[in-house]
């Protein structure tokens, strides 16, 4: 089973076909980068993986759960958090706190559930990461982290 999986996805934003038909599998505990010329898809991606953006066509799944209508606070509730880009984050907050606020949901008032093992995880394998969580958030640009426990 993919930890994340989009197939066939397609988003549109108006007219504008911004991916066109992504199959991408990511297993648990792959690192994988999204590279490519602005307006390439990367940011749609993550978009779409978070709920931010829908797709209008494919399935998205993460941890073998169907998300592809999901609502965003669903999806963060699943164990998927999305740290945007520059400007759409707190940037005098530390790499840490975007991520900790990423996995807040109000609807259940409070933090998610063991919301940063998979972040504590992950620096044995992404050194830099561990070093950059007291950094203010500028370095932290667009990533997903699997919340652990889901």
């Amino acid at each position: 089973m993919a930890m994340l999986e989009f197939e066939n996805v397609e988003v549109f934003y108006g007219k504008i076909q911004a991916l066109r038909g992504i199959t991408v599998r990511v297993e648990e505990g792959e690192i994988v980068s999204l590279l490519g010329n602005n307006g390439a898809g990367k940011t749609t991606t993550l978009s779409a993986a978070s709920a931010i953006v829908k797709s209008h066509a494919g399935r998205i799944s993460f941890a073998g759960q169907d998300i592809t209508k999901a609502k965003p606070w669903e999806v963060v509730a699943a164990g998927l958090i999305h740290v945007p880009e520059g400007r759409r984050i707190f940037s005098t907050l530390s790499v840490m706190e975007n991520l900790q606020l990423g996995g807040y949901l109000v609807k259940d008032r409070g933090p998610c559930k063991n919301a940063l093992p998979m972040f504590w995880s992950c620096c044995h394998s992404w050194p830099s990461v561990a070093t950059s969580r007291a950094a203010r958030s500028q370095v932290a640009s667009n990533r997903c982290w699997r919340l652990a426990g889901r």
